[in-house]
């Protein structure tokens, strides 16, 4: 198969364009994609990532918080609390505490502490360690406060801490929910946002029992290094993403924050934010192939324009439209348009109205303009056109 010339002229024209523009622009064009274009919007997407997964976790929080806020109000429990107080609403109050036991599975422990910090009014376990040996500082919600959210380390809980009003708007004492962290896990993976050989990893702040984040990992991410890296990460300025220094393996922190006060963190291979080696061959190809087309439709452009003007065998070039146009005498029409050996001749020397082509009579087309008494003539010279022609068959 023989390729076309302009074919080849323009795959070897584009090679060689190509060819300079890549040894020119190569030492810097894939940083400035990189950096421009392809890491920004790879980082905004695991950003908004991030963020999803930190609003599933927000709801989860909310809405334990809420059902177990609904259920200090309710009027059975406020009043079990009353010094004077009768056997129907502790037996309410032992049926709906252990009806939400049941219904979350992860709820290990509710317990009702005095305001002084050692008396309890109230417990219920699934297993048997109480959380008496929290610091009551630290789970102690003022009266302006609605709840407090703690992070057990020792337990792996979640400690929900609300202010506890009897049925006379008597300040009791704390309530507390204790949570495993594992149905925040749970509910990550439900919402298909981690797997199950991923882990999270929960920090307390420094200074207490305060959660001050969630790190989502992969395995082989040391916890305890982990930690370090993103603690120190939080107490600084906060900066969404953050490159840590973990031993053989780049990684960068990327950290939302969460509407309960701590950090939501996710672990990221620091390539994965970097232009990958195919991408880079796929842009050459599209550079390659745009410059190809454009080249190749150029050629043909300027190929076409010569032929057309190219004159032929006889020396003269093609004819173009103008120039028929422009042809208007009887002469001209007989030099140029007319087969050879055709000529105008009028019907009638008399009748500048008819001519006659090939030995067939026509009417002149300007037989409309500036005359006078048009219709009738022209209704004349068509009889005599219709008795010419007869008289020619007969």
């Amino acid at each position: 198969m023989t390729i076309p010339k302009k074919t080849l002229l323009s795959f070897l024209f584009s090679v060689f364009l190509f060819s300079c523009i890549f040894l020119i622009a190569y030492p810097g064009f894939f940083n400035v994609i990189e950096n421009r274009f392809y890491k920004p919007s790879v980082t905004a997407a695991v950003i908004r990532e991030t963020a999803r997964d930190a609003e599933i976790i927000d709801d989860f929080l909310s809405s334990l918080q809420k059902r177990f806020s609904s259920l200090l109000r309710e009027n059975s429990i406020r009043r079990s609390f009353l010094a004077e107080n009768n056997s129907a609403d502790i037996f309410e109050r032992s049926r709906i505490f252990g009806s939400l036991m049941e219904t979350i599975p992860g709820l290990n422990s509710i317990c009702f502490v005095d305001l002084n910090g050692v008396d309890i009014h109230y417990s219920v376990f699934h297993s048997d360690d109480g959380i008496e040996d929290l610091p009551f500082n630290e789970i102690y919600v003022p009266a302006h406060e609605q709840y407090k959210l703690n992070y057990h380390k020792e337990r792996n809980e979640l400690i929900f801490s609300f202010s506890f009003y009897d049925s006379t708007d008597y300040r009791v004492g704390i309530a507390l929910f204790a949570i495993s962290v594992n149905e925040i896990f749970d509910a990550l993976a439900a919402a298909g946002k981690i797997g199950y050989n991923d882990k999270l990893i929960f920090c307390s702040s420094g200074t207490g029992s305060s959660l001050a984040g969630i790190i989502k990992a992969y395995p082989g991410i040391s916890e305890k290094n982990i930690t370090s890296e993103a603690v120190l990460v939080w107490a600084g300025k906060y900066q969404s993403i953050v490159s840590v220094r973990m031993t053989g393996i780049p990684l960068v922190l990327v950290t939302v924050p969460s509407e309960y006060n701590f950090w939501f963190s996710r672990i990221v291979r620091e390539d994965m934010l970097l232009l990958p080696d195919i991408l880079s061959i796929i842009t050459l190809i599209s550079i390659f192939l745009t410059i190809f087309l454009i080249v190749f439709f150029v050629f043909n452009i300027i190929q076409n324009r010569t032929e057309k003007n190219k004159p032929d065998a006889a020396g003269k070039k093609p004819m173009d439209l103008e120039e028929l146009e422009s042809i208007t005498d009887k002469d001209s029409i007989e030099k140029n348009v007319l087969p050879s050996g055709s000529i105008l001749v009028p019907l009638d020397e008399t009748n500048d109205m008819i001519y006659e082509q090939n030995g067939v009579p026509y009417i002149k087309n300007d037989v409309l303009e500036n005359k006078e008494n048009t219709d009738e003539k022209l209704n004349d010279d068509f009889m005599e056109l219709i008795d010419s022609v007869t008289d020619k068959q007969n």
